[in-house]
C-alpha cells in the first residue's frame, strides 16, 4: 500500500482508491497467527476489500465492520467506510452474504470455481 500511495502521491491518512483481496482459507492461517493481515490493511484506508474461497467469510466481514466502527468512535477518518465485496460460489453463500453478512457487493462466480480450488469431483462437472 505504501508503494501505491507513493505512486498516486497520496499522503498517509487519505483513503486509497483501491481494493485489497483476501482468500478465506489463507486468512484462517494468518489471522490466527501473531501477525494478522486485515487490521494493518484496513489502517491504510483502502476503498474496498474482497473475500473469497473460505468456509466462514462472514467472520472476516464482521472484522472489517468492527474495525470501521472502532475507527469512527475514535474520530479517526470520519466518514470512511470500507466497502466489502464477497465472491460467492453458490446460491446459499450469496444469500448469506446479502442477508447475514451485509456485504456491500456480491460477485457471483459459480460452484465450478470452488471445484477448481479444491479439486474437481463428478458432482462439480
Amino acid at each position: 500500500m505504501t508503494a501505491l500511495r507513493d505512486a498516486l502521491d497520496l499522503p498517509r491518512g487519505v483513503p486509497v482508491p483501491t481494493a485489497v483481496g483476501f482468500l478465506g482459507w489463507l486468512l484462517d492461517k494468518t489471522e490466527a497467527s501473531g501477525d494478522p493481515r486485515i487490521p494493518s490493511i484496513l489502517d491504510e484506508l483502502p476503498a474496498a476489500v474482497w473475500f473469497s474461497f473460505g468456509d466462514d467469510l462472514g467472520k472476516w466481514v464482521a472484522q472489517v465492520r468492527a474495525h470501521d466502527e472502532k475507527r469512527q468512535q475514535e474520530g479517526r477518518h470520519p466518514g470512511h467506510k470500507t466497502l466489502v465485496f464477497v465472491v460467492a460460489s453458490s446460491v446459499e453463500e450469496a444469500t448469506r452474504a446479502v442477508g447475514e453478512w451485509q456485504a456491500d457487493v456480491i460477485v457471483v462466480q459459480g460452484e465450478f470455481s470452488r471445484c477448481m480450488l479444491n479439486g474437481c469431483s463428478s458432482s462439480c462437472v
